[in-house]
């Protein structure tokens, strides 16, 4: 396959311009980083069901009016039954949420709080209230890992009711993130946030010292456009993971992404329909870092496999389940990523028995491959077995292969000591 010439150089003020989507070949990236990484579990596939109606907004989400909320003065404290000035926790037992809240997280559980609490609290719009507990119960947790563990069960009794749809709850998310200076994990997937309130949250994700790292924004509903994530990527420009499948993006949204994180090392665009080869091309050329990749149900041809297969060498994990890719496609991804990819998803592409062969050669370091909902036979299980030699992960569910013909007819073709390694799943 022929591509057209690289771009043009760099201009005299140091400035570099995206090429348009025409322009597909580019000059080799930087070299990689050499970093260790850590295993991670066999990787599953989840079908999701489709997102319920988007939820109307009650008010416009002005910033003028987000920063009024912010301005709130602080609340009085209120009064227990015996008359003592002590804060109730609305979340009830902190132990549940993980970690040790500290003296005064633990008397406000004894008190018996509840996430009832928690919604007539926010039915009030007593934000400050709200933010002065936070401040009060996590300052004991400097661990950021068991802060973000918190925030993101709050901001799952806080969406229970639909209340992020309005300019009220959002303030109570920015007196949240202001509240929590350790947090670097922030999910706010499959709430009801939307584009307009996750936008409103700008006065208060630019005014943290410390960055947020990691942002899950799967599902948002109403789900979020190419607009929202330009906005978002100029305010959170040091993620390094951004989650945000079964949205409404475009290569225009993957490109943002490209330009305003550079410093990605894993990315989610499952699941949006309109970004294609081209949206993947940006992101591999300035993304020099990423290691793992989500492409799953995307607009992806063989062009966009020829470009992983060119620009994708950084990557250690790789999800391309339900594209337009065909059996060469992939054999070309696997000739080009063999000598870094580890993590390898690729169900759902009618692959077949005669590509089994060159694929397997090709991926020689892969440890983790899940092939599921394919046209794989044992012949082409054999060859998976046989050829690749670091293999301690199979996924063949939903292939006509039975699983007692791989344990009879395909595990004995391993290294002597590999049969007992290995990790099979397979049809009975």
């Amino acid at each position: 396959m022929d591509l057209p010439p690289p771009p043009p150089p760099l201009d005299e003020t140091g400035g570099e311009e995206l090429p348009s989507p025409d322009m597909l070949s580019l000059p080799p990236p930087p070299p990689m980083q050499e970093e260790e990484e850590e295993q991670h579990s066999p990787p599953e596939v989840t079908w999701l069901p489709p997102p319920p109606p988007p939820v109307p907004l009650e008010a416009p989400l002005a910033e003028a009016a987000v920063e009024d909320a912010l301005l709130l003065p602080p609340p009085p404290v209120p009064q227990d039954s015996e008359g003592e000035g002590t804060l109730h926790s609305p979340l009830g037992s902190l132990e549940a949420m993980g970690g040790d809240a500290g003296p005064q997280g633990k008397q406000g559980s004894e008190r018996g709080g509840t996430v009832d609490e928690l919604q007539a609290l926010l039915h009030m719009r007593d934000a400050g209230q709200l933010s002065e507990f936070l401040a009060g119960v996590l300052e004991e947790a400097q661990d950021p890992d068991v802060v973000s563990v918190k925030v993101t069960q709050l901001l799952r009794a806080l969406d229970v009711t639909e209340n992020f749809s309005k300019v009220e709850d959002v303030a109570i998310l920015g007196r949240i993130f202001l509240a929590c200076p350790q947090l670097r994990e922030l999910d706010l997937g499959s709430t009801h946030i939307g584009p307009q309130g996750l936008l409103a949250l700008q006065p208060y994700l630019s005014r943290r010292k410390t960055p947020i790292k990691s942002l899950g924004l799967n599902l948002i509903r109403p789900p979020l456009d190419d607009e929202c994530i330009e906005c978002l990527t100029s305010f959170c420009s040091e993620l390094q993971e951004l989650s945000l499948s079964l949205n409404d993006l475009s290569d225009v949204g993957a490109i943002s992404i490209s330009e305003g994180c550079p410093d990605l090392t894993s990315l989610d665009l499952s699941c949006n329909k309109k970004i294609s080869d081209h949206g993947v091309q940006a992101v591999l050329w300035r993304s020099v870092s990423l290691r793992e990749l989500n492409i799953s149900s995307c607009g992806i041809t063989d062009l966009g496999a020829e470009i992983l297969s060119r620009w994708g060498k950084s990557l250690r994990k790789l999800t391309l389940t339900s594209c337009n890719i065909s059996g060469k496609g992939l054999v070309m991804i696997a000739e080009g990523l063999g000598d870094s990819l580890e993590f390898l998803v690729a169900g759902n592409l009618n692959l077949k028995d005669e590509i089994m062969d060159p694929l397997a050669r090709g991926l020689k370091n892969v440890q983790s491959l899940t092939l599921e909902r394919n046209q794989i036979t044992i012949e082409g299980v054999k060859s998976l077995l046989r050829l690749i030699p670091k293999l301690g992960y199979l996924n063949v569910f939903h292939n006509p292969v039975k699983r007692e013909q791989v344990e009879r007819d395909a595990l004995p073709l391993q290294p002597e000591g590999k049969t007992k390694q290995l990790k099979l799943v397979c049809s009975r």
